[in-house]
């Protein structure tokens, strides 16, 4: 016989990984469509870059909406819109976090390119451009999205655990591609 919690659970999470999945699965096609529009030249770049972005939004988002549920269930913070100084700190904090990760993804998938020895029109600047831009633009939006996603997971009484990672990786996975095309085309406007 099944406990009440394994129901309970079960029926939090399997909405919410099939969303995940749908996410996942439209984020692979957005990739894919990028790369077609693309030079093979800047293909290469962005293919190393882009797995990178992809984890570490994941990664930023979730620490963002694990550190909340908690101030959440503890009582540090209540469910309501308004200015918290241990949110504002995690913001920061993940704030330069993100901008410290995002340009050493750029050097690291330069030197990678350089290695390999693969053929590609970017610089180590344009990779620390694109990665950064691209990571920037994913921590805003990811974290204008996990304030609303962990408070009403808290107002309507779901396990965070089950909800707010799961779903904000995948949200993520969705916006490194978006925010990846994005800031190619500043790249192009600019370069």
């Amino acid at each position: 016989m099944v406990n009440n919690e394994i129901k309970k659970n079960l029926f939090e999470m399997i909405p919410i990984l099939t969303i995940c999945m749908s996410f996942g699965t439209t984020a692979g096609i957005l990739l894919n469509t990028l790369s077609s529009f693309l030079e093979k030249s800047l293909i290469v770049g962005i293919l190393i870059i882009t797995p990178a972005n992809m984890a570490l939004g994941g990664y930023i988002s979730s620490i963002f909406s694990m550190r909340i549920t908690t101030a959440l269930y503890s009582g540090l913070i209540e469910p309501k819109f308004k200015r918290y100084s241990i949110l504002e700190n995690n913001l920061i904090a993940l704030l330069f976090l993100s901008l410290i990760i995002s340009i050493s993804i750029g050097i690291i998938s330069y030197f990678t390119v350089i290695l390999l020895n693969l053929k590609t029109q970017l610089s180590i600047w344009n990779f620390i451009f694109i990665s950064t831009i691209a990571g920037l633009i994913n921590f805003i939006i990811c974290l204008i999205i996990t304030i609303p996603v962990a408070f009403i997971s808290f107002y309507k009484g779901l396990d965070p655990d089950n909800l707010t990672t799961p779903l904000m990786n995948s949200i993520s996975d969705l916006l490194s591609v978006l925010s990846i095309f994005i800031a190619i085309n500043f790249y192009l406007i600019i370069f």
